[in-house]
């Protein structure tokens, strides 16, 4: 007889809170979110199980995100963040974050055909460094590097990196 082997997300699922309880203590955070990726994540409803975790990753993710800044056009162009969050999450093999980094370049102006199959030189930088940098050990390179500093500053260069942290 084969043992049933459990996902962290099944052992986790009888803990877990609903998303009325959620939304009581944190309505106007998850309305950012989904203003942000279109929903609010499944994965919320795990993470409020340790309330510190859930308020620790809802402060970092907009702090890396340079959030509200980046949406009202200062730092690094939001674009090219969705764009390397989409690739960093591609490369990594993480299909529920490239499903919300997907919805969330999208909805940062990234044209679809960029996200399969870019022939704009900046955007293949913007997306080689980022999933240079996805890959464990990282495997960015000083040519990765330099050719995104043709198309960047070295502060936008800086908003796309802890975009794709």
């Amino acid at each position: 007889m084969t043992a049933k082997t459990n996902t962290i997300a099944q052992l986790l699922k009888p803990s877990e809170i609903d998303f009325d309880t959620l939304h009581d203590s944190y309505d106007p955070m998850l309305g950012l979110v989904k203003e942000l990726i279109g929903v609010v994540p499944n994965c919320d409803k795990l993470l409020e199980i340790w309330s510190p975790g859930f308020r620790t990753y809802n402060l970092i993710v907009p702090n890396l995100l340079n959030l509200p800044f980046s949406l009202w056009g200062f730092g690094a162009p939001k674009k090219l963040m969705g764009l390397a969050m989409y690739a960093s999450s591609r490369a990594a093999e993480c299909y529920y974050c490239s499903a919300h980094t997907c919805a969330f370049a999208l909805r940062r102006g990234v044209h679809p055909i960029s996200l399969i199959d870019t022939q704009n030189p900046k955007e293949i930088a913007v997306i080689e460094v980022a999933q240079a940098l996805a890959q464990i050990p990282c495997s960015l390179s000083a040519q990765q590097c330099k050719t995104l500093l043709e198309y960047l500053s070295p502060e936008d260069i800086e908003g796309i990196v802890f975009s794709v942290g």
